[in-house]
């Protein structure tokens, strides 16, 4: 999950006072969330947020600022190797843009869904789509109105027939 960059209650701040975000993950152990180690990546002068796990549980996306993207936010890909996941591995040109992607989500049927304010759209975020592997990424689609509208479209999630979602 994402949270401020704040832990039993220290502000931690990046060079220029803000507070960033970073990604957690938790474990249920006898019904209490005890924390994990932080995501080795994280960093209190960039942002990484919106962690998402592939079907299988081999692969984390998510949106990050870091140095040497294409815009505001781009998307990352780690693999898990040993317990361990390994350096993120930005998503390329072809899914980010100067603006901010955001939001990813790989589904079971293999569509990759994101968020972005970086490409032509309704207005605000917008939900885009596209089939994702390590060497190729098929045509990225909008998925138009109703999903989005003027405003801020993001975050969805389907069931597995992709027969009922939210977002």
């Amino acid at each position: 999950l994402t949270r401020n960059n704040i832990e039993k209650g220290h502000t931690y701040k990046s060079d220029d006072a803000v507070v960033k975000l970073r990604i957690i993950h938790a474990k249920n152990q006898n019904k209490e969330w005890v924390e994990i180690p932080d995501f080795a990546y994280n960093n209190v002068n960039f942002n990484c947020a919106h962690p998402s796990l592939s079907p299988d549980g081999n692969r984390l996306y998510f949106s990050s600022d870091m140095p040497g993207g294409f815009g505001g936010m781009d998307l990352y890909v780690c693999k898990k190797d040993s317990g361990n996941w390994s350096k993120p591995k930005n998503l390329g040109n072809e899914i980010n843009t100067a603006g901010n992607d955001l939001f990813p989500y790989l589904h079971d049927d293999g569509t990759f869904l994101f968020s972005s304010n970086g490409r032509d759209g309704l207005g605000g975020l917008d939900i885009y789509n596209c089939k994702i592997n390590d060497s190729l990424i098929t045509e990225i689609d909008n998925m138009g109105s109703p999903i989005n509208s003027s405003y801020d479209d993001f975050g969805i999630v389907f069931d597995n027939n992709t027969s009922y979602g939210y977002f």
